[in-house]
């Protein structure tokens, strides 16, 4: 069985109507290359926005469970893998992207979804410093406030270790349409240290109405250096 290689230059978007007219003509025996331009077609317009970083990518020919995403440090790798096989022959298509993103940006809080048309959106914002209110701490009482809008209680796990506080929220939602189904995925990690003076093990949290969530601790008073008297053994 013999594979037909369809030429495709690095700049050249296919035109639709050529497409179609190259399904009808040739059986789906074909097989893309590995950086494919189809995935291409939106990637450049706005790889950058002023508040944060945005790529968009043309997956129509994809199914969700067929592209992944892998965050490594402030790097973004997209990839892709299609294989279709029926009487006629196969189709096989993939691709890999990697995108840098900028240091100000927050990789951690990356968004994700899929159109109903096929377009992949992926976003960040820019990295907020999380740090305690100094309006809402007191010299009794240590509190921190995280905005968690789009994040339901059972979404937020918060974890303790050594002197660092780890709140992490993931949400995954599809819904469907005429057009087919759509997938958004969306989380954030946020660590924050804790003054010398707090105790991890009275910390608590609550769920405010506004989509607050609140973390905070009785701050215990730091004790004076002990002084040992060194007594000679008679």
């Amino acid at each position: 069985m013999s594979l037909w290689h369809v030429p495709v230059h690095k700049y050249f978007s296919p035109d639709p109507f050529l497409e179609d007219i190259m399904e009808i003509t040739f059986p789906p025996l074909r097989y893309y290359p590995l950086f494919n331009v189809r995935t291409d077609a939106l990637t450049r317009k706005n790889a950058n926005k002023e508040n944060g970083f945005v790529v968009n990518l043309n997956v129509k020919h994809y199914k969700p469970e067929e592209v992944t995403l892998k965050v490594e440090g402030q790097t973004l790798e997209v990839s892709g893998k299609h294989y279709n096989e029926n009487e006629n022959g196969f189709e096989c298509s993939e691709f890999h992207r990697k995108y840098t993103i900028p240091d100000d940006v927050d990789s951690s809080a990356l968004t994700s979804n899929i159109s109903q048309d096929g377009v992949l959106h992926i976003e960040a914002p820019k990295k907020l410093p999380v740090t305690s209110d100094s309006g809402e701490s007191t010299k009794e009482t240590f509190k921190c406030t995280l905005d968690v809008k789009g994040f339901k209680p059972e979404e937020i796990s918060i974890h303790v270790k050594g002197r660092d506080l780890i709140v992490h929220g993931e949400t995954k939602t599809k819904n469907s349409g005429e057009h087919g189904l759509s997938f958004h995925h969306k989380q954030f990690t946020r660590n924050i240290s804790l003054p010398d003076d707090v105790d991890p093990s009275q910390l608590s949290s609550r769920y405010t109405k506004d989509f607050k969530l609140a973390i905070e601790a009785p701050r215990s008073q730091i004790q004076t250096p002990l002084n040992l008297e060194i007594k000679m053994e008679e």
